[in-house]
């Protein structure tokens, strides 16, 4: 018998089972990986980036509710970059900031997860792992807790599974298909944090980076913005700026919306520069004046894309030639065709209904004994430790309201 059952060993449940333990809590984690925290490994690159001190919840975030800032709001409760910070060092874990990104010193995410497992240890959690849940049951009293083995009986529970991402690190919908079980409401479900594939053959640009501006259009309305480096491959869009943009562009598709990327392939010149730089270059090819701006590869994409042979002198482009590469430089234009599949994706999006979640405890409205924590929850954040931050803050609530139960 456990006062609290923890189902999955990521940031969220890691960060719940601590919070539950530090007030007396006798917890269990079950861990279907052979080892807890694999995701958390991976973050950042290895580096962890933890949270971010940029805290505009309404811009770094987003869900299917319109209502989730409030929700937002509720769960934080406060300067959530502060909290996360705070959780980090009473684990002895110091942090510093990079631009605005935290990080933990050692500039390693194993730091972050030994220091949660040591605390695990000193608050006397049990952990099971390599083992699935298959079923959840609840009772006047106890949740019964079911997996490959055996079954375990808790007073409360915490759903802290994740979501489908990154199957090689564990990720599954395990989480999704005990929701279901419990009659609870799921949104769609769709990657994030993932790159984005286009109508356009982009194969001859291929591994070209460039410090780009892009703007997401939905229905002919700009929805999104990001800057930053673009990366180009065989089949669209990647780099974190398209990462960034691609939870929105998936909703969109879901929705059957026109939606469209604007790119700014040369941000740093306004068009009345690139014109300057255009009359200056009198003589030579159109590829030798792009190649002036931009890489090769892709000079040799715009020209395709325009129509216009590479060898053609600039001072025989007529005004109408001159305004499709102006236009296609800093306006590129590609139609948002769909997301990489779940295996490229970092986070998801969609989950459990936020209006099936009571904010203020993590708690399923539909139950007094069964909270939800982390991914499993109708929210995503952006690149930038948004939804590590979530995770973690999100667990630490569960957490301690599972406690409370008790």
């Amino acid at each position: 018998m456990y006062d609290v059952i923890v189902i999955g060993g990521g940031a969220a449940g890691i960060s719940s089972a601590i919070s539950a333990g530090r007030l007396g809590a006798k917890v269990l984690i079950l861990e279907k990986n052979k080892k807890l925290g694999k995701k958390l490994y991976a973050t950042g690159n290895g580096k962890c980036n933890l949270a971010n001190e940029d805290a505009s919840i309404e811009k770094k975030y987003s869900s299917w509710d319109e209502t989730y800032v409030s929700f937002l709001d509720k769960v934080f409760h406060g300067n959530p970059t502060d909290k996360l910070s705070d959780f980090v060092h009473s684990l002895g874990v110091g942090t510093y900031s990079k631009n605005g990104y935290i990080y933990p010193m050692a500039n390693q995410a194993s730091a972050v997860v030994w220091a949660m497992v040591d605390e695990l240890s000193r608050i006397g959690a049990e952990i099971v792992t390599d083992t699935a849940v298959t079923g959840l049951t609840e009772d006047s009293d106890y949740v019964h807790v079911t997996t490959d083995s055996k079954t375990y009986m808790g007073k409360s529970v915490i759903l802290a599974c994740g979501g489908k991402s990154y199957a090689a690190l564990g990720g599954s919908d395990m989480g999704y298909t005990l929701a279901k079980s419990l009659d609870i409401k799921l949104t769609d479900i769709q990657q994030a944090l993932c790159p984005i594939m286009t109508d356009k053959d982009l194969s001859i640009a291929a591994g070209v980076r460039v410090m780009a501006n892009a703007a997401l259009y939905v229905d002919y309305v700009c929805v999104d913005t990001e800057q930053g480096e673009l990366q180009i491959t065989d089949y669209g869009l990647t780099g974190i700026m398209i990462f960034n943009l691609s939870s929105c562009a998936g909703k969109a598709l879901r929705q059957k919306k026109d939606t469209w990327l604007s790119i700014d392939l040369a941000p740093q010149l306004e068009k009345q520069m690139v014109r300057k730089i255009l009359s200056a270059a009198t003589g030579r090819t159109c590829l030798g004046f792009l190649n002036g701006i931009i890489n090769d590869k892709l000079a040799r994409l715009i020209l395709k894309e325009c129509n216009i042979d590479d060898k053609k002198k600039t001072n025989s482009l007529t005004e109408s030639e001159i305004s499709r590469l102006l236009d296609a430089l800093k306006a590129y234009r590609v139609t948002v065709t769909g997301l990489k599949d779940y295996d490229q994706a970092q986070v998801c999006s969609g989950g459990i209904c936020l209006s099936e979640i009571n904010a203020d405890t993590m708690g399923l409205k539909k139950y007094n004994n069964i909270y939800v924590a982390g991914e499993l929850a109708d929210i995503d954040g952006k690149c930038g430790g948004y939804n590590l931050t979530f995770a973690i803050l999100s667990g630490i609530k569960a957490g301690v309201s599972a406690y409370a139960y008790n």
